[in-house]
């Protein structure tokens, strides 16, 4: 039997008339325990928050993304797009014409992002469930249509019920008019067939139209501004990925769902870091507990300790029946905190106890995801930093106690 496991049990379990050592390495163990479930709960829901962002920004970015290094246009040759059909692993691919433009409504007007795609585009990549009012249609019977964001919907007031036209206004190229700045513009119009509703952002911004209807208005033939390629499900993206690389070469970037949108990626990454680090310092500050709880220990049984050094038992056995309770003490509250934590979330994913919203609409249940790497993360954290709150001021404080 392993003497030192067998006595630091007893220390921890045992039933003692003066029990405040004991009632303090119980607070020690739920001080661990808190600190757990609160890394568990909290990074389980920045998962989810990042999930739903994710799905609702996913279906607007394509799984990768090759567009210029330099320049904003580029014109795809006929070898390469034969490239691009030929290979089994893309699901889709299209050219996508995107830049700024001027659009009026009645009396209101402002600036869009018009992005021009082909007219079967929301039904091959699926996206016709993200169209909230009317339908994809980008021509009826010889009329160009739109399909508007929610939000630019809601600004210029556009209602698919109404006859008005949607006017889009773009710089002439190479003609400026100082006399006449209205013979400086392009003018094309447009009807809207459907509103989308993606991410708050891409909803005030957007407008999609055909990819004819945006080449006639910016005066750009066969130009393109990025191509936008999905994967078949299964498939390697990040083979796919070197090999379009090679394909395009230097002049091109091919750039997956991360990098088309790093800046948020990194935020939301950066957030998490942050409220990690902070719940890693209040469990620090809990750790305090066990170094209290061991030094009343050891200094409690000082008598046993020299009783344990006259058997014959050394310094580094005497060190290893009191850092092993500490180590105890972190292995028992984390694996509570991990229990009561997980089953909090699995709770909350299945059950939606605490809601987002107050009305109706928009009262759903908060999102959390549980990864494996979280709690591999929380576990290896929480048994360090028991580790060294028990190591260290034991082996000080029993070198004080026993002098070779």
């Amino acid at each position: 039997m392993n003497i030192s496991y067998f006595i630091s049990k007893r220390y921890l379990f045992s039933k003692k008339r003066k029990n405040i050592i004991n009632l303090i390495s119980y607070v020690s163990i739920v001080g661990v325990a808190v600190g757990t479930i609160a890394l568990v709960v909290v990074l389980s829901a920045f998962n989810g928050l990042a999930s739903i962002i994710e799905d609702m920004i996913g279906p607007f970015r394509s799984d990768l993304k090759v567009v210029p290094v330099s320049g904003k246009y580029f014109s795809l040759s006929d070898s390469i797009e034969d490239i691009l059909k030929k290979d089994t692993s893309i699901c889709y691919y299209c050219r996508v014409l995107e830049e700024n433009a001027l659009i009026k409504y009645d009396n209101k007007q402002r600036t869009v992002r018009l992005k021009g795609v082909p007219e079967k585009y929301f039904r091959d990549r699926k996206l016709t469930n993200k169209i909230v009012e009317g339908d994809s249609e980008f021509k009826i019977d010889n009329f160009n249509y739109v399909i508007v964001g929610s939000g630019v919907s809601r600004d210029l007031g556009i209602g698919l019920s109404f006859v008005s036209s949607v006017d889009f206004y773009f710089p002439k190229r190479g003609k400026i008019n100082t006399l006449n700045p209205a013979n400086s513009l392009t003018m094309r119009y447009a009807f809207p067939s459907g509103i989308f509703s993606l991410d708050q952002e891409i909803n005030s911004r957007y407008v999609y139209s055909s990819i004819n209807f945006a080449e006639s208005l910016f005066d750009l033939k066969d130009k393109t501004s990025y191509l936008e390629i999905d994967i078949m499900p299964n498939n390697d993206l990040d083979s796919l990925k070197d090999r379009l690389e090679d394909i395009f070469g230097s002049s091109f970037k091919v750039l997956d769902k991360y990098e088309q949108n790093e800046s948020m990626y990194k935020i939301m990454k950066s957030e998490k870091m942050v409220v990690f680090f902070i719940l890693i310092f209040i469990l620090l500050i809990a750790s305090f507990n066990i170094i209290g709880s061991l030094t009343m220990l050891i200094l409690d049984k000082k008598s046993d300790i020299n009783t344990l050094k006259s058997l014959g038992m050394n310094k580094k056995d005497i060190e290893k029946i009191f850092y092993k309770q500490g180590w105890y003490i972190s292995i028992i509250g984390c694996g509570i905190g991990l229990i009561i934590g997980i089953g909090v979330c699995l709770i909350q994913e299945h059950f939606g106890l605490i809601t987002v919203g107050q009305n109706a609409i928009s009262n759903v249940a908060y999102p959390v995801k549980i990864l494996p790497q979280d709690i591999i993360g929380i576990v290896c954290t929480v048994l360090l930093i028991g580790y060294i709150a028990a190591r260290y001021p034991v082996r000080y404080l029993i070198n004080r106690l026993i002098k070779d």
